[in-house]
C-alpha cells in the first residue's frame, strides 16, 4: 500500500467513524458550555426501570425499592398503568411554604438503590391541575404520610433509564416490557403479568386485543427507534 492509498483509507475510516457518532460537535460544545442542544415544549420525568422488570420476570426478585410508586399508588389509579402514571401523575410533597415556591428534586437515585420510580422535578402549583383532587398512596409506602399524588396539567414525556427498550425480535423480553409499561398490574401474585397457566405469547396477544390505539400506537413508535438506529448502522 503506498501513501496515497493509504491516505485514502484513514479519510474513509474517518468519514465513516463521523457518520456513525451520535453526538455532534455543536452538541458536544453545547454540553461542555452548560448550553442547551434543543429546545422544547415537552417535559420528561425519568424512570429507573431495571429492577422493575428484572422483579416482574418470571424468576423474580425481592421487592426492588424502584417499584413503590407503581406498587403502592392510590386505589383511584387502579386501572393506571406505568406509562400512564408516570406521563399524567405527579408526586407531591403534603406540605409547601408557599404557593410559589419551587419543589426541589429528590436526590436521583442510581439504578442499584434508588427508592422511587422516578424523581419529582415538578417546579410550581401552575404545572398541577388546580382542583385535582389529592390521591394518598396506599399504606406500605415509604412516603405514604409524606406525599401524595396529583395529576399534572400537562403530560410529560417518561424517559427510561437503564436497559434499553427491548426489540420485537426479542420476544419473551418484549413482551415483558410492553405489558410492564402498559398493563396496570400489582403484586398481588407471584407473576403479576400474566396468570401462572397462561404463556407470554397468549397473554400478550390478549393485551393487544384489548389494547387502545394510542397505547399500539405508542409501541409501534419504540419499534420504529429501533428501525432508524439500524439503518443508521447499515448506512
Amino acid at each position: 500500500m503506498d501513501e496515497k492509498q493509504r491516505v485514502a483509507f484513514l479519510r474513509r475510516t474517518l468519514t465513516q467513524a463521523n457518520i456513525r457518532r451520535e453526538l455532534s460537535a455543536q452538541q458536544v460544545a453545547s454540553a461542555l458550555l452548560g448550553k442547551p442542544n434543543h429546545y422544547t415544549n415537552a417535559k420528561f420525568v425519568n424512570c429507573y426501570w431495571t429492577k422493575i422488570l428484572n422483579w416482574l420476570d418470571p424468576d423474580p426478585l425481592p421487592l426492588p425499592a424502584g417499584t413503590y410508586d407503581m406498587l403502592f399508588r392510590p386505589s383511584d389509579l387502579e386501572s393506571i398503568c406505568l406509562w400512564e402514571l408516570l406521563e399524567s401523575y405527579e408526586k407531591v410533597p403534603n406540605k409547601r411554604s408557599s404557593a410559589n415556591e419551587e419543589l426541589e428534586e429528590t436526590d436521583i437515585p442510581d439504578d442499584d438503590d434508588g427508592m422511587y420510580l422516578s424523581t419529582f422535578r415538578c417546579s410550581s402549583r401552575a404545572e398541577i391541575c388546580s382542583g385535582s383532587p389529592r390521591l394518598a398512596f396506599q399504606p406500605g409506602h415509604p412516603q405514604h404520610s409524606s406525599h401524595f399524588m396529583r395529576k399534572r396539567r400537562k403530560p410529560c414525556v417518561p424517559v427510561f433509564i437503564g436497559i434499553g427498550i427491548p426489540k420485537r425480535e426479542d420476544v419473551d423480553s418484549y413482551r415483558i416490557a410492553m405489558l410492564t409499561l402498559f398493563s396496570p398490574w400489582r403484586r398481588s401474585t407471584s407473576e403479576p403479568l400474566k396468570l401462572r397457566t397462561a404463556s407470554w405469547a397468549e397473554t400478550f396477544d390478549n393485551f393487544k386485543q384489548q389494547a387502545g390505539r394510542r397505547t399500539l400506537c405508542l409501541m409501534d413508535h419504540f419499534e420504529e427507534h429501533h428501525e432508524c438506529r439500524k439503518a443508521a448502522d447499515n448506512y
